[in-house]
């Protein structure tokens, strides 16, 4: 499946990080958060096209416990 922005698992993978993104302070979402989900989706994309079945899974593994260690600090 090629990896477009279409992409369910790419879709699926933005907006749960979109919604994880709420754990940040109002500000920092206004600021920062459309540049950050834009970052995620690209690297989904390229985690999708360098391994569908592994990438993204390894994506998460890398941007999850920063995300939760940076947001709640």
């Amino acid at each position: 499946m090629p990896a477009t922005p279409f992409n369910p698992a790419v879709i699926w993978s933005a907006g749960i990080y979109a919604r994880l993104l709420r754990c940040y302070p109002l500000s920092h979402q206004a600021e920062y958060g459309p540049v950050m989900l834009q970052l995620f989706r690209d690297q989904c994309r390229d985690a999708w096209c360098e391994s569908p079945r592994w990438g993204l899974l390894r994506l998460w593994l890398r941007v999850l416990p920063d995300l939760l260690k940076s947001s709640f600090t």
